[in-house]
């Protein structure tokens, strides 16, 4: 029997014509399975949209959009997108047939604590915006741009490891039907100011996550990190973000400009398209990185482990979503952190430890030296002042 949502498939194990080989994973949204297209006798990833999503008063208008954002994401073609080959719905339970993509998320290679220069860093980050620039170009936002929906293919299968972008038409589908019902639907670590306050919402949207995501990728941290929903909604609405520098001081100047732009609160702050970003992370890459090749260190995951997954997305069949978020259950997150001449924060609290220790001894052993007698001297021997006036010679 295959799980999906809080419903169980039948035995066939077929969606449509789809024979469903093994799951993948599933979340807020719905189920993916690795499937077979007997039709076109390939391997593709089958998701199943949860029906509750698009249930209710308006269900026939939710599915009208659902198809509709399908259809626009399958008009998509390019080398940074995962492409869409069918949508459909079986017994109700609406799907989208992509790409199997064999590889990895960029999720998982950071779990891994694989080390990432802040070159390849920049790189990733300069293909997902062209990627990004061009769906807006084709009026197709994302609205849950975040490293788990971030494929980097396998290099032994490819020839190249290179991101891909999945899941566009499936995150507006859910954020209309959350709109209509008071509720919200994202990835909170990687929303900007206005998905938290139901403003509109445009590609600026997806390049601030982008810039969430560069933050993490170089300096190991989350521009608003929190426990809870509030927590994270209050920093992303009214504080500023660490500069990336100050956190890990190997990041350029130029780029640790280019990722506050990203995360500026108002869109109107921000780049304005993907190209724009593109070209400006491309420019800094041309002049070099200086520092930026060398290699990330990885952090231990039970070290920096928090009780919430940054890359959850908001179960959106909660009513309390706002103040009793719920989250997939997917491991958390630790992001490789980038190599520096100070090192770590902990390695840097044990060397000044080490050092006034050192210092404080050093300071003992001196005043003790003072205190000994002199060589025939009494041992009364007074210590002159700094007010005593000089012997005489």
């Amino acid at each position: 029997m295959l799980e999906y949502g809080d419903s169980t498939m039948t035995s066939q194990q077929t969606i449509g014509r789809y024979e469903v080989l093994e799951e993948l994973g599933h979340g807020a949204m719905g189920t993916v399975y690795r499937a077979k297209d007997p039709a076109m006798d390939r391997i593709v990833a089958l998701k199943t949209i949860r029906s509750e999503i698009l249930s209710g008063q308006q269900g026939g208008e939710f599915r009208e959009r659902f198809y509709r954002e399908a259809r626009a994401a399958g008009a998509l073609a390019h080398p940074g997108i995962v492409p869409v080959f069918d949508v459909g719905e079986h017994d109700g339970m609406p799907f989208l047939v992509m790409e199997f993509i064999k590889g990895r998320t960029l999720a998982d290679a950071a779990r891994s604590g694989e080390r990432l220069p802040l070159e390849r860093v920049c790189e990733i980050a300069q293909q997902i915006a062209e990627a990004l620039g061009y769906a807006h170009s084709k009026g197709v936002v994302h609205r849950d741009i975040k490293a788990a929906n971030i494929l980097l293919t396998s290099r032994e299968s490819y020839g190249i490891e290179r991101p891909k972008i999945t899941d566009f038409g499936v995150a507006k589908l859910a954020s209309v039907q959350i709109t209509t019902t008071g509720q919200m639907l994202g990835t909170p670590a990687f929303m900007p100011p206005e998905q938290f306050s139901g403003g509109p919402i445009d590609g600026r949207t997806d390049l601030f996550a982008l810039g969430v995501i560069l933050y993490w990728l170089a300096t190991g941290e989350y521009p608003f990190p929190g426990e809870n929903l509030m927590t994270i909604s209050y920093k992303v609405m009214h504080t500023e973000p660490v500069p990336p520098r100050k956190l890990n001081p190997a990041v350029p100047e130029a780029l640790n400009r280019v990722i506050l732009k990203c995360l500026a609160k108002s869109p109107a702050d921000r780049y304005q398209t993907g190209e724009e970003l593109a070209r400006e992370i491309a420019t800094l890459r041309a002049a070099g990185m200086g520092a930026a090749t060398r290699p990330a260190v990885a952090v231990a995951a039970a070290a920096r482990a928090s009780s919430t997954d940054p890359q959850a997305t908001l179960d959106p069949s909660s009513a309390s979503a706002m103040s009793r978020p719920q989250f997939d259950e997917e491991p958390p997150i630790v992001p490789p952190v980038m190599a520096t001449a100070v090192g770590t924060k902990k390695e840097n609290l044990v060397l000044m430890l080490v050092l006034l220790a050192l210092v404080i001894a050093l300071g003992g052993l001196y005043v003790l030296q003072k205190r000994e007698p002199a060589s025939g001297a009494a041992s009364t021997a007074a210590v002159p002042t700094a007010n005593a006036p000089a012997p005489a010679a």
